[in-house]
C-alpha cells in the first residue's frame, strides 16, 4: 500500500476497466464504491462475473449490450483517432475524476499494450494513474518523495518513463542519485529490506511496481 499523502490507495475517484487481464470479482469488489468505467469489451467480462459498471465507453464495437434494465451510462465515442482507453481518460477529466485505478492494461496483443502506455504518457500531469496487474500495483511517480508499505523482501521494480534520476531508501540495491533510462538502464527486480521503503524522484518520471 502506498502511504505517501499525495496518492492514497483507498482514495481513487474512479476505476477504469480495460479489455485485458481483469482480476476476479472479489478483487474488484474492494473498490466497488468508486465509479466503475468499463471500456467497450471489458463490459462483457464484467457481465459474466455479475459486476455492473457505472459507465460503458468506447466505439462499442465489442460490447454485446447484455446489461438490459441496468442503470448504466452508455457513452458512444466513435472516433478512430484515439483508442477507447484514451476516451475513458478524457471522460475522467471532463467529470473531474483525478485519481484513477486501472485494471486490464495488460493482456491481448502486444501492440495494443504498448499503445496503452503511450496513452498514459499523454496524460501525465492531468491524472494520477495507478495500474493493477497480476496482484501488483504500478505507480507512476513524478518529482517528490514517496513512501511505501511493502513487507520484508517484497519484489520492487522501478522502470524509467523514460528517464529518471532518483534516490531510494530501504531497498536491497540502493540507487543513490543515479539515472535510469529506458533502453539504457532499468531498476527491475529489486527487493525491500523492511516493512517500509521510500523513493525520491529528483528529476523525471518512473513506474514503480510493488
Amino acid at each position: 500500500m502506498l502511504i505517501n499523502r499525495n496518492i492514497k490507495l483507498k482514495k481513487f475517484d474512479a476505476v477504469i476497466l480495460l479489455n485485458g487481464d481483469i482480476p476476479d470479482e472479489n478483487s474488484l469488489n474492494l473498490y466497488r464504491n468508486r465509479k466503475f468505467i468499463a471500456v467497450d469489451g471489458a463490459a462483457n467480462y464484467l457481465y459474466r462475473m455479475g459486476v455492473v459498471p457505472d459507465v460503458i465507453i468506447g466505439d462499442l464495437d465489442s460490447y454485446k449490450n447484455e446489461f438490459e434494465g441496468e442503470n448504466i451510462e452508455i457513452v458512444y465515442e466513435g472516433s478512430q483517432e484515439i483508442n477507447d482507453f484514451e476516451k475513458a481518460l478524457i471522460y475522467c477529466i471532463k467529470n473531474e475524476y483525478k485519481e484513477i485505478l486501472i485494471f486490464g492494461i495488460n493482456g491481448g496483443e502486444l501492440d495494443h499494450v504498448l499503445n496503452n502506455f503511450s496513452v498514459i504518457k499523454k496524460y501525465i500531469g492531468l491524472l494520477d494513474m495507478i495500474i493493477f496487474d497480476n496482484g501488483r500495483f504500478g505507480y507512476l511517480l513524478r518529482e517528490g518523495k514517496f513512501e511505501f508499505e511493502a513487507g520484508v523482501n517484497r519484489l520492487v521494480s522501478i522502470i524509467p518513463f523514460f528517464n529518471v534520476r532518483l534516490q531510494t531508501y530501504g531497498l536491497k540495491w540502493e540507487l543513490n542519485g543515479e539515472v535510469l533510462e529506458f533502453g539504457v538502464r532499468e531498476g527491475a527486480r529489486n527487493r525491500s529490506l523492511g516493512n517500509r521503503f521510500s523513493v525520491e524522484i529528483k528529476k523525471g518520471k518512473a513506474f514503480l511496481f510493488v
